[in-house]
């Protein structure tokens, strides 16, 4: 709203207000708000909930057959409390939440290139939708991948294919994703100068946020701003320093669960969330709207003739699914409800932990410093296991996939599992 009041009043660039660190586009946006009225910023983020719900059920579509469970995780979505007060608030994430579910939405529909170019402008307003490039290029070398095995040749002459043409479209997607990206920053920073390249870009690079920050890493910025203070020279940066476990965590996890897109963005997002430096509530709302497509995975009902068969196969493969008796292995389902919402519940119960324990700290300035620290461990902690919780759930249910193509696969509105009956 500032930058806006800015654009309007004094007709100057946006980051005239000291605390503006985004794309000057996103003042433009709310300008009605300073014209017309108030809420219009609200309202506008509101619908951009709206937005996302529809994606969602559009691509829920092509994962089950059951209207009841795909209502039930869009009713998530829609009255998920996290998500109602980051959008009702003013907050611009739901909106980056939108143009991630539409580069999604045109991969899935295998528009690589308009997939890329959509991600490459949502980068000009947030830099961090840049983590999902890794998950989409080894997507399409699955892609490529699977439509080779319908007609292999040589393994030599197969590899050599996938590499080619994976290359093609992955070099024509990343100029459409940096053309994207590049065509609206070069606008921004004819308007606003190198001011815009430093506060929207750069600052995210090397900024240390000591306060409000559910990371761990807010002690060591904190200490080492502290030191900077005394005089000491700076040994380390954390805040930089905090990149190369993430970045390796994230590539490891993008190759793993590339034969599903949603399901390697939703966890790839929890983990990056975990390892960042800087960590806020409205950061869960890029994962959130995510969720239903780990869930969602091959929870289709099937025979029970059939899934015998599936049972006795994953046995004799010795594939990785639940477990039953002394070695035997079960084509995986996913968890029930009752273990889904105790999982989030028991994660969610340690955000009102970090912020009842960093209350005496931030606003009484009680010396409690070591005490907030280990309630960001415990955040960060439970953050990665549910990112792993979630990987497995996601791995699995692709394995489901890959061994048991003629039950796991998504439903495509061709076959009704409730109609099959038993033979």
């Amino acid at each position: 709203m500032d930058g806006a009041r800015a654009i309007v009043d004094a007709r100057k660039c946006p980051f005239e207000r000291t605390t503006y660190r985004y794309t000057p586009l996103l003042a433009l946006l709310m300008v009605p708000s300073v014209l017309w009225l108030d809420a219009f910023g609200k309202l506008l983020f509101t619908m951009c909930d709206l937005g996302v719900l529809y994606l969602c059920e559009r691509l829920l579509n092509h994962y089950s057959d059951s209207a009841y469970k795909r209502r039930l995780l869009e009713i998530f979505i829609a009255f998920n409390p996290v998500v109602l007060n980051i959008s009702t608030r003013g907050n611009s994430d739901m909106l980056m939440t939108l143009i991630n579910l539409i580069a999604m939405t045109l991969y899935d529909r295998r528009q690589y290139y308009a997939a890329a170019g959509v991600l490459g402008f949502g980068a000009h307003f947030k830099i961090f939708p840049i983590i999902y490039v890794p998950s989409l290029v080894f997507g399409i070398w699955q892609d490529i991948t699977n439509a080779q095995t319908k007609h292999p040749g040589s393994s030599a002459r197969s590899f050599h294919q996938r590499l080619r043409k994976t290359t093609k479209i992955a070099l024509i997607s990343g100029i459409s994703f940096l053309a994207c990206f590049a065509i609206p920053t070069g606008i921004s920073y004819f308007f606003c100068g190198k001011v815009y390249i430093q506060e929207a870009l750069l600052y995210h690079f090397h900024r240390e946020d000591h306060r409000h920050n559910f990371s761990p890493y807010w002690f060591l910025i904190y200490l080492n701003m502290a030191a900077r203070g005394m005089g000491y020279e700076q040994q380390f940066s954390p805040g930089l320093w905090a990149f190369f476990p993430q970045a390796v965590v994230l590539l490891l996890t993008s190759w793993r669960l590339r034969r599903n897109i949603p399901q390697a963005c939703c966890t790839v997002t929890i983990l990056f969330i975990a390892f960042n430096k800087v960590c806020t509530v409205q950061y869960f709302v890029w994962f959130i709207p995510l969720l239903p497509f780990v869930f969602m995975q091959n929870s289709m009902p099937f025979p029970a003739s059939i899934k015998s068969v599936a049972n006795d196969k994953a046995s004799r493969e010795g594939w990785p699914g639940n477990s039953k008796g002394k070695g035997k292995r079960n084509f995986y389902r996913v968890p029930s409800l009752k273990t889904i919402i105790a999982v989030l519940m028991l994660w969610t119960s340690t955000i009102p932990l970090w912020v009842f324990t960093t209350y005496p700290l931030e606003f009484q300035g009680k010396n409690h410093y070591w005490r907030v620290w280990i309630a960001s461990g415990v955040f960060f902690l439970s953050t990665t296991l549910l990112g792993g919780w979630v990987g497995r759930i996601s791995y699995l249910s692709q394995q489901n996939q890959l061994h048991f193509p003629h039950i796991a696969k998504p439903y495509s509105g061709n076959i009704s599992w409730k109609n099959t009956k038993k033979p």
